[in-house]
């Protein structure tokens, strides 16, 4: 009887000793043993392209006629390549007698044909630009059945994969302003004019309708969560505050932010009798859209106030606004504001069917009202409306700001490069190009 055959020790040492592990203390237990690796240059067995092959195989075999080439040549030749040492055996196998570069391409796919065949491909995308791409996976399988010779047809999970992982997406619809050759006459030349301005004392302004509850958008609910619902009067009369905002580039230099300020567009009146919401000569606010004497005064009194106490380092401010009916008289407005105090305030009309040219409907609303509809799951009145529209306003961050005066320059671009026309995907500046 073998004694050592019981002996623990003993029986690791040779399996280190066959399995090639290093020799290291067997003496106490020991975790499990690990396989020596390998260098990546004894493991790299991977096919080369057949190009690369015939390139190889050539360089391969003038070293082996020449019989001045230094030893260790060949492997020298491999590592350089990145193949094992058995390669050139497996390519001197497969070139045989014949020594073409056709010998070293790769052979007809075998084993089971694929069900997206390059007809079926092409009828995919026919099918879609036919359809407006408005299918759904089940429909595109339904209709590639009486496609290629297979009777067998594509099943709606084939179509998916195939969509996943060549990247097709879903998107949702989008409206954009219609353009006439004169609007895009007018963006072309505005685009142009400003091409190179840098928005140091430049105000974009505008207005915005906020709604106390917005029905759009989806949950992702675990099992068991009922769907939300939300409790309204009527859905064609939901509860709604407007806001006029006017911001401009940050400077740091002067500690400037950029925001002048998001105001509620409302009236004041006095209650002339007692009544559940207010007392006889209370005053209190009430809603109501812009027109021209509301415009004038909220900029008159509460945009150049802002100008002047934030803006006081620039000569002059350009407010850049929009064509809408109550923005007229501004000739009048500026002689009017501009007879108190510095900086000049001049106006600016930016061109029709624009809004993509002023940074508040570029990017600024969007981003307020996405954080609305995330805090506010319950329909809210027009003053709690105005109350969060102003905590939002108060939490924008200066960077936002920066970067979306940066695209508003790739915007003028993209106007230029379309002759004024708006089809093409909003851009989107890098962190590089806000610094």
């Amino acid at each position: 009887m073998n004694h050592d055959s019981q002996d623990p020790s003993a029986r690791v040492l040779r399996a280190k000793r066959r399995l090639n592990f290093d020799d290291d203390d067997v003496s106490s237990p020991s975790p499990p043993l690990k396989r020596r690796l390998r260098t990546s240059n004894t493991r790299n067995t991977n096919k080369l392209p057949a190009h690369k092959q015939y390139e190889f195989y050539l360089r391969y075999r003038e070293l082996k006629v020449s019989k001045g080439s230094p030893p260790g040549a060949i492997s020298q030749l491999c590592k350089d390549y990145g193949v094992s040492p058995g390669y050139p055996s497996h390519l001197r196998r497969k070139a045989g007698s014949g020594f073409q570069p056709d010998t070293f391409a790769d052979k007809p796919r075998s084993g089971r044909p694929k069900i997206m065949t390059p007809t079926k491909v092409k009828a995919l995308r026919t099918i879609g630009e036919k359809s407006k791409y408005t299918l759904s996976t089940r429909e595109y399988s339904v209709r590639l059945k009486d496609v290629g010779k297979s009777s067998k047809g594509s099943s709606y999970c084939t179509v998916n994969r195939y969509m996943h992982k060549n990247k097709w997406r879903v998107v949702k619809k989008s409206s954009v302003p219609l353009l006439t050759a004169e609007h895009k006459a007018a963006r072309l030349e505005w685009a142009t004019q400003h091409r190179e301005d840098p928005w140091i004392a430049h105000v974009d302004l505008d207005e915005k309708w906020f709604y106390g509850v917005v029905m759009t958008g989806k949950h992702r609910l675990p099992p068991g969560v009922p769907a939300p619902k939300v409790p309204l009067q009527s859905k064609r009369f939901i509860s709604k505050a407007m806001m006029l905002t006017a911001v401009a580039k940050p400077n740091a230099d002067h500690n400037f932010d950029g925001k002048l300020g998001c105001w509620p567009v409302v009236k004041w009146y006095t209650a002339l009798r007692s009544s559940k919401n207010h007392q006889r000569g209370e005053e209190y606010q009430v809603e109501t859209t812009m027109d021209t004497e509301q415009f004038k005064y909220m900029i008159s009194q509460l945009l150049a106030r802002s100008i002047r106490a934030k803006m006081k380092w620039a000569q002059e401010v350009f407010v850049q606004m929009d064509n809408a009916p109550p923005h007229t008289d501004l000739d009048q407005l500026e002689r009017e504001i501009n007879q108190r105090a510095h900086p000049k305030i001049t106006f600016v009309r930016q061109p029709p069917q624009s809004p993509d040219t002023n940074v508040n409907d570029l990017g600024l609303y969007a981003h307020m009202q996405k954080v609305f509809e995330r805090r506010n799951t319950r329909v809210l009145s027009p003053p709690a409306i105005r109350k969060e529209v102003r905590r939002i306003w108060e939490a924008v961050d200066v960077t936002i700001l920066t970067k979306l005066f940066a695209d508003k320059s790739l915007v003028l671009e993209q106007i230029i490069s379309h002759n004024g026309g708006n089809n093409f995907p909003l851009p989107h500046s890098s962190k590089s190009d806000t610094n």
